[in-house]
């Protein structure tokens, strides 16, 4: 009986830490974990943060990246100095926006947007380099 109480106790903790967090949170910490990650170029990392396949726009060509492999390989020419500098400036955590249609959550003026998927976590599921 003790060792199904521990057991229980066990997989219940990480579920209510989860559910004491609005949704809000939850979706606002995966953003900082993603910025954090581009800010200190963390190749591997960011392509694990990814909802595959993704779309993106490299000098005005639309490419579909379909794996972390695709996103390595094209990191430097989706995230430009030029691209980063953009993020970074329009970056506000107190204006973030959301699309009510599908839940997501984007940041700046819709440079990168996020979407929960359960239990894949979220994950950025929209990468828009130009405008």
């Amino acid at each position: 009986m003790k060792k199904l109480f521990s057991l229980i106790l066990f997989i219940s903790i990480p579920l209510l830490i989860k559910a004491q967090q609005s949704p809000e949170d939850f979706e606002l910490s995966a953003m900082k974990s993603f910025i954090s990650a581009l800010n200190k170029t963390e190749k591997v990392r960011l392509s694990n943060m990814i909802f595959y396949p993704i779309k993106v726009t490299i000098k005005n060509k639309v490419i579909v990246l379909r794996n972390n492999k695709d996103f390595i390989f094209n990191y430097e020419r989706i995230f430009t100095k030029t691209f980063k500098s953009e993020i970074e400036r329009d970056l506000s955590w107190q204006n973030l926006l959301f699309d009510s249609k599908d839940g997501s959550w984007g940041l700046g003026v819709g440079q990168l947007w996020f979407t929960d998927y359960g239990k894949k976590g979220v994950l950025c599921s929209a990468v828009n380099t130009v405008w």
